[in-house]
């Protein structure tokens, strides 16, 4: 979940209200929530169109999701989830102009990319189209909305590329006299977009002067190709604490690599529908979760999938439910996002039409859960990949790092470490 609030600056003299030269306020809240579940799956046909647009911007969202999670506390949890924040990082895009919207290249990789205006809206457009459908063994789906005060001005071409571009629901409501009823409103959407599986965002109706909430919920439930064995055994908590948890075990033929510029193993657990894999990254020392999230980046992650070997691996794991929640404005902000965030500089007039709005405040909350079943849920640096001559174990008994991947797309739908359990 991510929450985002826009705040109106004073409007010039000769249009206050003869009544009040108080400022108006007016809030955009953009949540971005994201689930994993492990459940049976349902079966549709995967309708894949990719190109280069949604290949360059799919290594965008990547290079901007390892920025952001190495801004994150260490000697922790982490959960977050690269799709569902550059998804409504996008409609925030699709409405900000000059500054604003270079600062917002900048931080989310576009430059990088070489992706402007159109093309990102493109690539979004694409992604979208395509990733709403399932293939046996998965379901993947993406929704959006925006909620907005329906005496508030809200330009029509706005909405419409919401509709269109972003398949956004665009829904009436009265935050201002009802405060009550839009929460209600907007929790009804969640529970039905994420299966039920969260009946309440809100627990109590948002300020009066919010004018606008935007939403975006990232829905995955898969199954493994190969089912694990559970045992009960020992995880060591922040590589030092051991506890005794349920771990699940499983022999069979994966893609497995040593990777010795990180000190680590690596391995893919596909899930069925042969496109969504989970990639574990496990330092081979107990305590060794910060020095390999120190060495990480969007170039090794993809060097890594790339050159995995299928090999019979012994394969450990807890059995975890991870649950994160975290404000995001300071790490944005750290990321190169000021103007977004400053009333005197935000220009957001791709939204109202007038340089009136800021950011305030963003949130972003993400859930998984993993167990026998499934989930709900090249570089200058150089990477040594050394293969083995003898069975391999990957026992993950201690910190380590995932990322569960689109790998039609390339992008990273989920990602985060496990560092107690």
């Amino acid at each position: 979940m991510i929450g985002l609030v826009l705040r109106q600056r004073s409007l010039p003299a000769m249009f206050e209200s003869k009544k009040s030269t108080k400022m108006q306020k007016l809030r955009l809240v953009l949540l971005i929530w994201a689930l994993v579940i492990i459940t049976t799956v349902t079966t549709r046909e995967w309708i894949g169109v990719t190109s280069t647009v949604t290949h360059k911007l799919a290594k965008a969202i990547n290079k901007f999701a390892l920025r952001l999670y190495m801004q994150l506390p260490k000697n922790e949890n982490h959960l977050i989830s690269p799709l569902s924040i550059s998804v409504a990082m996008g409609m925030v895009y699709l409405g900000a102009k000059h500054e604003t919207a270079q600062e917002m290249e900048l931080a989310l990789g576009y430059n990088d990319e070489q992706l402007y205006n159109g093309d990102i809206h493109k690539g979004f457009q694409n992604i979208l189209h395509n990733i709403e459908r399932s293939k046996e063994g998965y379901e993947l789906i993406v929704a959006n909305s925006m909620f907005y005060q329906s005496d508030s001005l809200i330009l029509n071409c706005y909405k419409k590329t919401l509709e269109e571009i972003y398949k956004a629901e665009i829904t009436e409501t009265d935050f201002a006299n009802n405060g009550e009823k839009s929460v209600n409103e907007i929790n009804s959407w969640v529970d039905k977009n994420t299966h039920h599986e969260i009946k309440q965002l809100f627990e109590s109706p948002l300020s009066s002067d919010t004018r606008l909430v935007l939403v975006n919920a990232v829905y995955f439930q898969g199954a493994w190709v190969s089912e694990f064995l559970l045992k009960e055994g020992t995880f060591y908590n922040n590589g030092q604490n051991p506890k005794s948890v349920p771990l699940m075990y499983l022999r069979h033929e994966v893609p497995f690599a040593y990777i010795e510029d990180l000190d680590a193993k690596v391995i893919e657990l596909p899930y069925n529908g042969t496109y969504i894999s989970m990639f574990v990254i496990l330092p081979v020392m107990k305590d060794g979760i910060l020095n390999l999230e120190r060495r990480l980046s969007s170039k090794i992650l993809e060097q890594v999938t790339e050159k995995l070997t299928k090999t019979t691996v012994d394969v450990t794991l807890p059995k975890f439910t991870l649950s994160y929640k975290k404000e995001l404005s300071e790490t944005l902000q750290s990321l190169g996002l000021l103007s977004l965030f400053s009333e005197e500089k935000a220009d957001l007039s791709g939204i109202n039409g007038g340089r009136d709005m800021f950011v305030s405040h963003v949130k972003h909350h993400a859930t998984i859960e993993v167990n026998e079943k499934g989930s709900m849920a090249t570089a200058a640096t150089g990477v040594g990949i050394i293969g083995f001559t003898y069975q391999p174990n990957f026992y993950a008994h201690h910190p380590f790092f995932f990322f569960i991947k689109d790998k039609r797309t390339g992008i990273i739908l989920f990602t985060g470490c496990v560092n107690e359990l």
